[in-house]
């Protein structure tokens, strides 16, 4: 049994490279978990960017200068977590 977890930690794209707004969001047991709260978080975020009237076209660039950007610290995983790949995925069906 390991004792392996897997932190997830969110940076604000607004202030992007301040680590001084980074904060945790929360440990996870596996990966698949902190995969899917990192998914979550944007999830939500890109609804309710969509819900106060952000263009679709649009709201990648405004998650890209607003969003949050989350991520699993030591990700060292050849397919990691990309919030921001994530989001260009998820716009294009919105297109």
């Amino acid at each position: 049994m390991t004792n392996e977890s897997y932190i997830v930690m969110i940076d604000d794209n607004f202030h992007y490279m301040d680590e001084g707004h980074r904060y945790k969001h929360g440990e996870f047991s596996t990966y698949n978990e902190a995969v899917n709260a990192c998914k979550k978080i944007v999830d939500e975020e890109l609804a309710d960017m969509l819900k106060q009237g952000t263009d679709p076209e649009k709201l990648s660039s405004t998650w890209s200068m607003f969003g949050s950007d989350p991520f699993i610290m030591e990700d060292v995983k050849e397919d990691r977590f990309s919030a921001r790949n994530y989001v260009a995925e998820k716009t294009k069906v919105l297109r």
